[in-house]
């Protein structure tokens, strides 16, 4: 059974990957999944109710289809909750707004074939399989730029990443790490918290303004 819930784990988080934008409308909340599995049930439900009325009907066989009907609805259930683990995990609990990355001018983004793969991957809440090279350098320098890349997912994911709690930033940290490289050097977990703090700050800043930001903004047609 064990290996049934997460085949079915497993099956509902790939269909969430594909439908996540139309799935959300009916499991976004308790309400609206209670709903939704109640009118997918309902059919059965009334089918069984007029068979059961049938005075020649055999009772131990209906209980026997209530019963299994339950059992179905539980396994059901126990993959649907699994695969909320799984999808979660691998979006590291963020959601991604679904730009074509391609339609951007490259000379902006500065990402390989391989690269704009991996970041559909992770806008679709998958991980990449080969971590992402953010090529775009801090100017007069050979380091690559974490404000062009905080400055990127601000747009990418939804409501942003300003002002991120305690749990989400350490999630979101441990994104970047598992997914992007700088410059063909592994990024500098040390480094992560005191670049955030200050982009973060320039951002909320009005007096100020990420030239950066302000370039990807313009190439995403963002006002």
């Amino acid at each position: 059974m064990e290996k049934g819930i997460k085949f079915l784990g497993n099956c509902f988080s790939e269909v969430r990957v594909l439908i996540d934008d139309q799935l959300d409308i009916y499991t976004k909340n308790d309400t609206n999944m209670i709903l939704f599995l109640t009118t997918c049930l309902m059919p059965i439900g009334i089918i069984l109710t007029f068979t059961s009325l049938n005075p020649f009907s055999y009772k131990p066989l209906m209980l026997i289809c209530y019963l299994s009907i339950g059992f179905i609805s539980l396994f059901i259930a126990a993959g649907y909750e699994r695969s909320k683990m799984l999808f979660k995990k691998a979006g590291y609990g963020f959601k991604f707004k679904r730009y074509n990355l391609r339609r951007i001018k490259s000379e902006l983004l500065n990402f390989s074939e391989v690269d704009f793969v991996n970041i559909s991957r992770l806008q679709r809440g998958l991980k990449v399989e080969h971590k992402i090279n953010n090529k775009n350098l801090v100017k007069n320098s050979s380091a690559a730029s974490y404000t062009f890349l905080y400055s990127m997912m601000h747009i990418i994911v939804k409501d942003g990443i300003l002002d991120l709690k305690t749990n989400n930033r350490r999630n979101f940290f441990e994104m970047l790490s598992d997914s992007f490289e700088m410059n063909g050097e592994k990024i500098n977990k040390a480094t992560l918290e005191s670049s955030y703090s200050k982009w973060n700050s320039t951002m909320k800043d009005t007096k100020l303004e990420i030239e950066t930001y302000s370039e990807l903004a313009r190439a995403f047609k963002i006002e």
